[in-house]
């Protein structure tokens, strides 16, 4: 799972705007989780935006995807089947993040991690130059 910050952060225009703390992993990696608690311990409010609030909300054709209606692969026929794999074997080479933790081992540690590098200032990351 990787961390990057925004534009405010990193001295962009508009000085009054906060933070941004931007968690990028694969599905189930601990992202909310790893929110969650970030959310305990930080000083200041964090509004958490993921894609499963979209999906959970009603915002995407849920019932349709499943009752296959409405179908993914069909919308991207120019996709073949097992791209998505592909894609996840090479989605972060050539990427520079703030900071990277693991899902997997010690939350508290992680969270260690993303407050530090969240205090610490500015760094050379791919959103950085974005």
């Amino acid at each position: 799972m990787a961390c990057d910050r925004g534009a405010s952060e990193r001295g962009g225009t508009g000085s009054g705007f906060g933070k941004t703390i931007f968690l990028h992993g694969a599905s189930s990696s601990g992202k909310s989780t790893l929110t969650r608690a970030l959310r305990a311990v930080l000083p200041v409010p964090l509004w958490h935006i993921s894609i499963d609030h979209l999906r959970d909300g009603g915002d995407l054709p849920s019932a349709r995807i499943t009752s296959v209606e409405f179908a993914w692969s069909a919308m991207r026929g120019d996709r073949k089947a097992g791209r998505a794999e592909a894609d996840f074997h090479h989605v972060h080479n050539g990427l520079r993040y703030d900071l990277e933790v693991g899902g997997t081992g010690d939350l508290s540690k992680s969270v260690a991690v993303v407050v530090a590098g969240w205090q610490s200032g500015p760094r050379n990351s791919s959103l950085s130059r974005a």
